[in-house]
């Protein structure tokens, strides 16, 4: 089944636009699968063709997209327009550009109309640009352009890479021209982004040094302060994935947690005589893995790790045996 839904991504890669057939097969082998449960006889060709077809459901989101009326895509006509949207990704500074996505808003026309829209675009910014932040909501007055490959056989897909990452258009600016509005930042995430930014400036702080960017990389998940010697170093020391947050930071954060947690808990009589404690310190060790993936920015690594670590944990919790 594995090896069926990894061929069906393939071919919604290939083969897009075919997602109503896809929807039927679904239905078909399902209803099939449930009368062969209930008349007991065995269909092992239809968990197949099934799990081919989530495959090829699963990529089409991103491969052949609908998009409503007032999405950014309609708008990729290379005419300047008054452009507002808010940061939705951390901004990456490399010598004198900036680059960042925004989930824009509204876009306005010479005669001063805005037009709410919706959509995630790449915005390039040179020259002397303002400090900006994940959440900030930012206007600037550029062209939309739409996302081109180059004409290399056989190279790299860059307008699929950037399809795959929900960005539709790029957009250029002069520094000068940004400008950031003020609004109210509400909810989890704009929080925990709000609380990542005050890590990085108070490590900032501290002075320019290399060690600031090994800082940030190993507790906010932020490689863009490393320079590239210290990268290079890394890379040929054999040790360049310490600096990218995964199972090794998140296992060491897990068993750290846990043997603190145990000890503690080893001191309630209650807990030692009922045979709690390991259980216990096992749901509590999941609280400082899942803050530190999401103060880490929950790469798609990051994420991996934690599912597994909440695994691994969980069998404390229901006494399973593990390796």
């Amino acid at each position: 089944m594995l090896v069926s839904m990894i061929l069906g991504l393939a071919c919604g890669s290939w083969l897009p636009g075919y997602e109503v057939c896809a929807y039927f097969i679904i239905l078909i082998c399902t209803g099939l699968i449930i009368y062969f449960i209930l008349q007991r006889k065995t269909g092992l060709i239809l968990p197949v063709i099934l799990f081919f077809a989530f495959g090829y459901i699963s990529l089409q989101p991103w491969i052949a997209p609908k998009f409503p009326s007032n999405h950014i895509t309609n708008f990729l006509d290379s005419q300047k327009r008054k452009i507002v949207g808010l940061i939705d990704e951390n901004p990456i500074i490399y010598k004198n550009r900036l680059k960042f996505v925004i989930q824009t808003r509204t876009i306005g026309d010479d005669k001063d109309k805005n037009f709410p829209v919706t959509g995630r675009i790449l915005v390039t910014a040179r020259g002397n640009f303002p400090k900006i932040a994940v959440g900030d909501k930012v206007s600037f007055t550029g062209k939309i352009r739409s996302i081109r490959n180059f004409k290399n056989p056989g190279g790299f897909d860059y307008k699929k890479y950037m399809a795959f990452k929900k960005i539709w258009g790029t957009s250029y600016v002069q520094g000068e021209g940004l400008v950031i509005k003020k609004h109210s930042k509400t909810g989890m995430g704009w929080a925990i982004e709000d609380f990542r930014s005050k890590i990085s400036d108070l490590i900032d702080n501290t002075g320019k040094d290399d060690k600031n960017g090994v800082l940030k990389a190993l507790i906010i998940g932020d490689r863009n302060s490393i320079s590239k010697n210290l990268q290079e170093a890394f890379n040929r020391a054999g040790v360049g994935h310490i600096l990218a947050i995964s199972g090794l930071h998140i296992g060491i954060v897990a068993t750290v947690a846990f043997f603190f947690f145990r000890w503690t808990l080893s001191y309630f009589k209650f807990l030692l005589w009922n045979a709690l404690t390991i259980k216990i310190a096992a749901i509590l060790s999941l609280f400082p893995v899942v803050i530190y993936g999401l103060l880490s920015g929950m790469s798609p690594s990051t994420q991996r790790a934690v599912i597994m670590v909440t695994v691994f944990l969980m069998t404390f919790l229901f006494e399973r045996e593990h390796d």
